[in-house]
């Protein structure tokens, strides 16, 4: 006989019950993961393509559900760090997902525009967007920019430059190196750094997130993020959310940013 906080029960149901509890731990662990696999096979976006000189480049649109053609709307281009070059990554695949599902929430137009191979050195076999080809991509990116403004209607104060690790480094080159960049808010995750700045340069919306954890990026960008300051950012114009993980995107920080951003 088995005892369990005063219940007496026999080997066979202490089994049971063991197993019982045994199978809700299991169950308890899998979940997150089958929470990622789900929204990262649910991202069932058709790739396109945009002429960029004598290239194609590859991007992935969102339009969300009740669009009005009536009503001008937020778009976000979110900037991936490494990905794979054949089709997006299984991480690739659930933060698109993620982006898409806050696009549905929030009613903004997602545009997920992919990287180049060998814009990396050190890594050359993924698609990336610096240190190498940062012109080229940038040409890109703005022309893709300017196409989503010729055919949607878009709110032209509410275009965000969303950028995760190598993406968020891009992010704050033209943050302080383009005054006229059509990008009006700067949501940097898990990267960015000071290279330089161009003035006069308007103090645009920035919002910062990293990982205390994360060993390579976290020091890069408190390093941003002091500058920024020094040079006059105002505070209602500069948050940065720190997060216990390492070099992984927290999707408790859009919240926080999209109220920073837009909820006065």
């Amino acid at each position: 006989m088995q005892k369990i906080k005063g219940i007496f029960l026999s080997q066979k149901g202490f089994k049971v019950f063991a197993c019982v509890v045994l199978w809700l731990l299991f169950l308890w662990l899998l979940f997150p993961w089958l929470a990622a696999f789900w929204l990262s096979t649910s991202f069932d976006k058709e790739i396109r393509e945009i002429q960029v000189g004598n290239a194609k480049r590859q991007f992935f649109l969102h339009i969300p559900s009740g669009l009005s053609d009536k009503t001008a709307v937020p778009v976000m281009f979110f900037l991936q760090g490494f990905d794979s070059p054949e089709v997006p990554s299984f991480d690739t695949r659930w933060l698109y997902s993620f982006i898409i599902e806050m696009s549905e929430k929030k009613g903004f137009i997602a545009v997920f525009p992919r990287g180049k191979r060998g814009s990396f050195p050190e890594v050359p076999g993924v698609l990336a967007w610096y240190p190498e080809n940062i012109f080229e991509n940038r040409y890109f990116i703005i022309k893709l920019c300017r196409y989503i403004q010729e055919n949607y209607n878009i709110d032209h104060e509410k275009i965000i430059w969303a950028g995760y690790s190598n993406g968020a480094y891009m992010g704050a080159i033209e943050l302080l190196g383009c005054p006229s960049s059509p990008f009006t808010h700067f949501y940097l995750n898990a990267g960015g750094y000071p290279y330089g700045i161009k003035e006069p340069l308007p103090r645009k919306k920035v919002f910062l997130s990293v990982g205390k954890s994360d060993e390579h990026n976290f020091h890069f960008v408190q390093i941003l993020y002091k500058f920024l300051l020094k040079h006059n950012w105002p505070e209602s114009s500069l948050k940065i959310s720190l997060h216990n993980g390492a070099h992984v995107y927290s999707p408790d920080s859009f919240e926080e940013m999209w109220s920073f951003f837009f909820i006065p």
